[in-house]
């Protein structure tokens, strides 16, 4: 984990959750289940690292309910541009090609424009999300999808 927020490896680690040695191991239907609604969940939701950890090994976590897990005085949210920069970076990209593109006058040329380009970003769904809107899936392999997109949502 890095020391400071501000870093490119900035992560979650232990120090920002609660540390309840013999905790009741939860089953993956009720950290799916916390997860599906986890800013209604709040109260009920483990906060120790391992359920965080098994919770984004189950695809279900979302960046922005992060919040959620996390002890409340340890100040880190979802939306500091500086945390996690991966995500911010790959955001801004997207973006950046979107004006550019307007700018210059070409013609919208397809999903390629959001697939991550850095490799621990992840985007819900990115796949069924892309065929949904109508997207040529078929630019990319089924393992590229898989290492840009979580699974399915629950």
């Amino acid at each position: 984990m890095s020391k400071s927020i501000n870093s490119f490896d900035a992560r979650f680690g232990t120090e920002n959750f609660k540390d309840e040695p013999f905790h009741k191991k939860e089953t993956d239907a009720i950290l799916k289940t916390w997860a599906k609604e986890s800013h209604e969940n709040q109260n009920k939701i483990c906060k120790r690292w391992n359920c965080f950890q098994r919770t984004i090994n189950l695809g279900v976590m979302e960046f922005k309910d992060i919040k959620n897990y996390a002890i409340k005085d340890k100040k880190v949210y979802e939306d500091n541009a500086n945390f996690c920069k991966e995500r911010f970076e790959d955001a801004k990209s997207a973006c950046d090609y979107v004006f550019y593109s307007s700018y210059e006058k070409y013609a919208y040329d397809g999903v390629e424009i959001f697939m991550p380009l850095e490799g621990n970003v992840k985007l819900n769904d990115f796949w069924r999300n892309a065929k949904l809107a109508g997207e040529d899936t078929s630019v990319y392999s089924a393992a590229r999808w898989k290492k840009a997109s979580t699974p399915e949502k629950y």
